[in-house]
């Protein structure tokens, strides 16, 4: 039995189930409600006058109480033949049930923290069908959770699993292990649009995809991808922000030195000391800014893996990853720092759990193609280092056959 937020959930046979776990908080929760509705009824009773407000919140916290101490709510997954979602809710045992055909359903959808406001909670499972079709599993602050319970349902019931408004992973995909999570994406065909070869003559230039922005060229072997600077376009708000900042911080040397004589020396260092910061704070994040308008990204696919370099402004470490480490590349909503809220970009998953995330102003039809062409090149590599091996293995049982007749 596994836990998701307020939830646990176990697998039964042919059945999936998740049902809300009572908790000792929620007890003491619903005690101090009902002990709240009592208090309203006995000043209901004792106090005749308006009653208003103490019937609202006798209602209330008699709803609340109740649900907090007997409150049940149970999903039932079922596959087979006449697959089916049951689910239902009530007080003690449940009374209020629906159900609703497998087939109704065709992936399942997980909302991380990085697509989210803050507001939100960090995971949130749901499974989803054509139109308006959808039924809310759990949710929960620990995004471990959430994982493990959107991949036990997708597995389960052999539905897509759709991560933050990203692709919808197939079923094979999900249950597999690298080697045929890898061929599943080898399987992918490439949209009309992408060009089937490219050029590997070493000085043959970068082909450009949909969007002029991204550049990819094949050299000696290696697919290289370029994402080019972001320029003014993405950055004009930012660098306005930090202007502004900055001419906020003009403000108290103007007041100094139109009232300097009539300020005494410790109100006038104060000031002065203020406007440094602010002026040193609006400079650094202008500076960072200018840097990160005109930074280029690399990406690298080759033997080794998958290569990210960023050139220009910004100096930052290249980040190298295993091809069998990735877990994924796809296209998402991702909140980065200091951002106005989600965006679709570039997010390759590892392992582990980590997302690097790239590409924020590049539109969403010329970075799924970029995704899809990383997802196949990487394939293509684990595949051939899986023959390289096996061909190994073969050269070292032919040698030993010799040795072992003699």
């Amino acid at each position: 039995m596994k836990r998701c937020g307020d939830n646990q959930w176990w697998v039964d046979g042919s059945q999936l189930v998740i049902q809300r776990e009572r908790k000792r908080s929620r007890l003491v929760i619903g005690g101090a409600l009902l002990f709240t509705a009592a208090a309203s009824g006995a000043w209901l009773v004792a106090r005749p006058g308006p009653f208003l407000l103490p019937l609202l919140v006798l209602v209330l916290s008699l709803a609340n109480g109740l649900d907090q101490l007997l409150g049940v709510r149970r999903i039932v997954l079922e596959r087979g033949a006449q697959g089916r979602v049951t689910w239902g809710w009530g007080l003690g045992i449940p009374f209020f049930q629906s159900e609703r055909p497998l087939a109704a359903f065709t992936h399942v959808r997980l909302l991380t923290s990085g697509s989210q406001s803050q507001r939100a909670p960090p995971g949130n499972v749901s499974i989803h069908g054509p139109g308006a079709t959808a039924l809310p599993l759990s949710s929960t602050r620990e995004e471990d959770e959430a994982l493990a319970l959107a991949e036990a349902v997708a597995r389960h019931v052999g539905l897509g699993l759709q991560v933050d408004g990203g692709r919808v992973r197939s079923f094979e995909e999900t249950t597999a292990r690298e080697g045929s999570r890898f061929r599943s994406w080898n399987q992918e065909r490439p949209p009309r649009s992408e060009p089937v070869a490219l050029s590997s003559e070493p000085g043959a230039p970068p082909e450009a995809s949909e969007d002029a922005r991204i550049q990819v060229a094949e050299q000696d072997g290696r697919l290289v991808v370029t994402l080019s600077p972001p320029g003014w376009l993405g950055y004009a708000w930012r660098l306005a922000l930090d202007i502004g900042v900055m001419g906020g911080g003009l403000v108290p040397c103007y007041l100094v030195i139109d009232s300097f004589r009539s300020l005494g020396l410790g109100v006038v260092l104060s000031m002065l000391g203020g406007a440094a910061f602010i002026l040193g704070m609006g400079f650094l994040s202008l500076r960072k800014n200018l840097a990160a308008m005109r930074t280029s990204c690399r990406l690298t696919v080759s033997r080794q893996g998958l290569e990210v370099a960023w050139v220009g402004g910004e100096a930052r470490e290249p980040v190298r990853i295993a091809a069998h480490l990735i877990r994924d590349i796809d296209v998402r909503a991702h909140l980065r720092d200091g951002g106005q809220g989600p965006r679709r970009m570039l997010v390759i998953e590892r392992e582990d759990g980590e997302l690097l995330a790239l590409g924020e102003d590049l539109p969403r039809e010329a970075l799924a193609g970029l995704a899809g062409r990383l997802r196949r090149r990487l394939a293509e590599v684990l595949e051939a280092r899986r023959q390289e091996r096996g061909d190994e293995s073969r050269q070292a049982q032919v040698r030993r056959s010799p040795a072992m007749e003699r």
